[in-house]
């Protein structure tokens, strides 16, 4: 499997198309190491430019556990640090999201989720197919929470760090500001 711009290719080398680097900006440069087993299919991702690691992994038949990721979403992408924080994450149709055996995202029912994670604040977007608890991983306790840029009732459980909140049916703007 290889990257070519945008595009995803399964095959062996000697079917690679000819390289284009020379056309590409070095920023968007990408080394791609496959990541997969019985359970998942996906990409870690390196950018030029940037220590981070991306993780983009599809579930197969069974939860995703791959990678250091650990979720029952259809489709999952994450983005970490070397030293392990995760900046952001995407799940689609998921009710939990662990890495490396922290918990970052937990659902009573399957939602589609985007989040970013700061030491500041805490950002995403959560669309939900009906009523439900979300709780999403905080590295310090929330100041407030928006929710649709309403203030919002929440609770955080200081073990696992976990930020919980009450969703109606719909999609919803989250907001956090951390305390310092």
């Amino acid at each position: 499997m290889w990257i070519d711009d945008v595009a995803v290719y399964e095959g062996t080398s000697d079917e690679l198309p000819p390289p284009r680097v020379a056309a590409i900006d070095p920023d968007k440069l990408l080394a791609a190491e496959p990541l997969g087993n019985e359970r998942c299919v996906g990409l870690k991702l390196r950018r030029s430019g940037t220590p981070d690691e991306d993780y983009i992994l599809f579930r197969r038949e069974a939860d995703i556990n791959c990678g250091g990721v650990s979720t029952d979403a259809s489709v999952c992408a994450l983005a970490a640090t070397p030293d392990g924080q995760v900046s952001r994450f995407f799940v689609h149709r998921a009710t939990q999201l662990r890495w490396r055996e922290t918990p970052l995202f937990r659902c009573a029912k399957p939602v589609s989720a985007s989040f970013q994670l700061s030491a500041q604040r805490v950002t995403g977007v959560v669309e939900s197919p009906e009523p439900t608890t979300v709780e999403v991983f905080s590295v310090a306790k929330p100041l407030r929470v928006l929710l649709n840029s309403k203030p919002a009732a929440f609770s955080l459980d200081p073990v696992v760090r976990l930020c919980r909140i009450a969703l109606e049916k719909g999609r919803h703007t989250f907001e956090a500001e951390l305390s310092r």
